[in-house]
């Protein structure tokens, strides 16, 4: 070879029945020096949750995808403006009052989706990869061909040390870019 980067692999893992794990590294072919390793880990069990994909344009102005497996969560958030007014009948020789008189009135309600979304636990080059995620301006949901725009949050993240690793969790709020109007 000419000394370029070269994906070594171990075997195949659906070659083989008892698989646990398998490694990819990248390494030089000439000089033979390593420099990174990924190690794949089999999934015992399916996960149970839909999960939600995203999209986001990197600093490079490229695209990048990550599928959110774990549980998610959306909610509906109101902002309420509100006014109070006098009820009642007061020019009147009584006092008077509809039961269907409002005192407290909504005259605008700004309504936003938000999801709450988190990843299964991740290798310390994953969760670097989703650090331009956060920082991204421009992010999506992916549903098939459609592209929600969202806006990231919030973040917040937990770090573990697994068996000798650095593992990271990441849980993110996304928020919808534009209002659900009510009318």
């Amino acid at each position: 070879s000419t000394g370029g980067i070269l994906w070594v692999s171990t075997d195949r893992p659906e070659s083989q029945t008892t698989w646990t794990h398998y490694t990819i590294n990248v390494q030089n072919n000439a000089s033979g020096k390593q420099y990174l390793t990924m190690k794949f880990e089999r999934q015992s069990a399916p996960c149970v949750y839909d999960g939600v994909r995203l999209a986001w344009v990197n600093s490079k102005g490229g695209w990048d995808y990550f599928n959110f497996t774990k549980k998610d969560e959306a909610e509906i958030q109101i902002q309420r403006k509100q006014y109070r007014q006098l009820i009642g009948t007061y020019g009147g020789s009584t006092f008077d009052f509809n039961t269907w008189d409002r005192g407290t009135t909504d005259y605008h309600n700004f309504v936003e989706k938000v999801w709450t979304i988190r990843t299964d636990w991740l290798f310390e080059y994953e969760f670097l990869y989703l650090s331009s995620l956060v920082r991204s301006k421009n992010v999506f949901i992916l549903d098939g061909a459609e592209m929600t725009p969202v806006v990231v949050d919030t973040n917040n993240h937990i770090e573990r040390r697994v068996r000798g690793d650095n593992m990271y969790n990441l849980e993110l709020k996304i928020k919808l870019a534009q209002p659900i109007f009510n009318y």
